[in-house]
């Protein structure tokens, strides 16, 4: 295993080497362009990449429109990155010692990583998860880890075996069914894609519970849903909650769409993501799941497994 004087070197030939699609890099572009995917990156979301590297995966979230923080304890690798992403916010540290250094207070939508947790064992690995779920993320954020990975012990066994010439018994290589059973006794719920041969990905969310203080009665009937790249109509409507766009797409159905959710150009719009505009009637006092966060709104699951968004003031956050 390298020391950050071994990546300060290997900084000079890093983006040549990942190209080269050998373990333990086989698939090293599909494993990125997924891992930005699960990101769904829009204007203003606050990403930190935890073993920044270069810097590649993060340039293409800063063009997307997300705000980048990057740590990593290669002084070269991070002065790589420094002039991809002009704009961004960096800290030289070494997780396994001093966490997230400068950053350690800070929220974010997104915590993410590629080709970096390997270089912690399963302890430290648990520990760095568990500060990130409690300390680091914002409500509606995740944590998407991309390595080297492995679903099972029998993969994992197979691995071993077909790539036995460079696997590098200093490092700490995913078995995710035996990692995620230690998850599950933390009380952490993670998922698993794998990816590649050798590589695979990790989500692990961040869910808030709270309780109605106030009612709420839904709003609209049939509400616009959206996915990824649906053309759409905008109207200015005033609302008492700013952010939020009136659109209607091709079918008439309409609703408010988080203005950061779209690319708009006169009074059209495409949406960056999936999304669905369903609101939720409420009564006092319901316990509720909470998923994520978006001006002045909650999105929301009651007893009943029923999703909606609710008004941010009639719930109150169980911390």
């Amino acid at each position: 295993m390298l020391d950050n004087k071994g990546f300060d070197e290997w900084s000079k030939i890093y983006d040549e080497h990942v190209e080269e699609d050998k373990f333990p890099f086989i698939g090293y572009k599909k494993v990125l362009f997924s891992l930005l995917e699960l990101v769904e990156p829009i204007n203003d979301l606050k990403v930190l990449d935890v073993g920044i590297g270069t810097g590649g995966l993060a340039a293409d979230l800063a063009k997307r429109g997300c705000l980048i923080y990057g740590i990593d304890f290669s002084a070269m690798m991070l002065k790589t990155a420094k002039t991809r992403i002009p704009n961004g916010n960096f800290n030289q540290v070494d997780v396994s010692k001093n966490y997230l250094g400068s950053f350690s207070n800070q929220k974010f939508d997104r915590i993410i990583s590629s080709y970096f947790s390997h270089h912690l064992n399963t302890n430290q690995k648990i520990d760095f998860i568990q500060k990130a779920i409690n300390q680091n993320l914002s409500i509606g954020g995740k944590i998407i880890i991309a390595d080297i990975a492995f679903y099972s012990k029998n993969d994992f066994k197979n691995g071993q075996n077909i790539f036995s010439s460079s696997w590098d018994q200093d490092e700490y290589y995913l078995c995710y069914k035996t990692f995620s059973k230690l998850l599950n006794q933390e009380g952490i719920n993670s998922k698993y894609n794998q990816i590649s041969d050798c590589a695979g990905i990790m989500i692990i969310d961040k869910i808030y519970q709270g309780k109605s203080i106030k009612e709420y009665q839904a709003s609209y009937n049939n509400p616009i849903k959206v996915i990824k790249g649906t053309k759409l109509n905008t109207t200015k409507k005033e609302s008492e909650w700013p952010g939020w766009i009136w659109c209607t797409d091709s079918n008439n159905y309409e609703g408010w769409i988080p203005e950061r959710y779209l690319q708009i150009e006169n009074d059209m719009a495409i949406s960056l993501r999936a999304y669905n505009a369903k609101e939720l009637t409420i009564t006092i006092n319901e316990i509720l799941h909470i998923y994520d966060e978006e001006c002045g709104w909650f999105w929301c699951k009651n007893k009943n497994d029923e999703y909606g968004w609710i008004p941010k003031e009639n719930i109150e956050l169980k911390i």
